[in-house]
C-alpha cells in the first residue's frame, strides 16, 4: 500500500480507502504479502483488467485535446511543471 501510495502522490490511508473502493467493486483483489506480514497485495481483478482498455482511450483522448489546446512548447512545459508538481507532493 505505502508504494501505490507514494506512485500516486497521496497519504497512505487515502491509497487504502481507495483500494478498499475497488475492492468492494471488484476491480481489485487483496491478499497478505507473502513476503512481508504486515503488507498486503494489490491485483487487478477480471472485471478491473476489463476496464484496462477504456481507461487507454480516455488517457489518449486527453492527451489528443492537451496537444490541440497547446502548442508543443506548451506542452513539453505542461509536462516540465507537471513533474515538479508531483515531486512535490511525492510522499516517498
Amino acid at each position: 500500500m505505502s508504494e501505490l501510495a507514494a506512485a500516486a502522490c497521496v497519504p497512505r490511508s487515502t491509497m487504502t480507502g481507495v483500494i478498499d473502493r475497488m475492492e468492494e467493486r471488484g476491480l481489485v483483489r487483496t491478499a497478505p504479502n507473502p513476503r512481508d506480514g504486515r503488507g498486503i497485495v494489490v491485483a487487478l481483478a477480471a472485471r478491473g483488467k476489463s476496464v484496462v482498455p477504456k481507461l487507454h482511450g480516455i488517457e489518449r483522448e486527453l492527451e489528443s485535446r492537451i496537444r490541440r489546446a497547446l502548442p508543443n512548447g506548451e506542452v513539453a512545459q505542461l509536462a516540465k511543471l507537471l513533474d515538479k508538481l508531483a515531486s512535490a507532493f511525492s510522499t516517498s
